[in-house]
């Protein structure tokens, strides 16, 4: 919907298999992602571009209820490196709506430097999967002691993560309030519920 574009393209198999099959083959350069939906740590999350690749991880994963997304291509980039961001909201209630979202949160960081997914490098999760239970395998792990102030750290605060940002021309005020206006627009989405 209009004004929820800031998540990908969702599918979730077996349901929306003809579809994804179509948009797969309508558009060959695109990459999904394959994730298993009570997996952790990153078990069992996959990239594709193929059907016959789809297939094949769902024979696999013998059959069952899966999500797969279109992969983001162009992903903002830290240190060359992905990241994803975990914020934390106190939803207090839904009638009306009352939520308050913690200022601090938590930056997790690829150990490897990221390269637009193709056939040589979809398989290294290092470098497109943020998942922290992974990465800490990862002989490029990093850990600081300082975790407010800016580091290189695999794992990093908000705190830190916007030091990095806000030199790269990125405000944190500018973030704040896009976080802010997910969080909204989620709590709306599931006010039906």
């Amino acid at each position: 919907p209009t004004g929820y574009d800031f998540y990908p393209q969702t599918y979730m198999i077996p349901g929306d298999m003809k579809q994804l099959y179509s948009d797969i083959a309508g558009d060959k350069g695109k990459t999904y992602i394959f994730k298993p939906p009570a997996g952790c740590q990153g078990e069992g999350i996959h990239l594709f571009k193929t059907a016959h690749e789809l297939e094949s991880m769902y024979k696999i994963q013998s059959g069952g209820d899966f999500v797969v997304q279109e992969y983001i291509p162009n992903p903002l980039l830290v240190e060359g490196k992905k990241f994803d961001c975990r914020i934390y909201v106190l939803v207090a209630g839904l009638d009306p709506i009352r939520s308050y979202v913690c200022k601090e949160g938590l930056a997790r960081f690829c150990t490897e430097k990221y390269e637009a997914p193709k056939k040589e490098n979809m398989h290294k999760a290092y470098m497109h999967l943020t998942n922290y239970a992974l990465n800490k395998n990862s002989d490029k792990y990093q850990i600081s002691e300082d975790y407010l102030a800016e580091n290189e750290a695999t794992k990093r605060t908000l705190t830190s993560l916007y030091v990095s940002l806000e030199k790269m021309g990125i405000h944190q005020a500018e973030i704040e309030e896009k976080i802010n206006g997910i969080v909204a627009k989620t709590l709306v989405a599931m006010e039906s519920y």
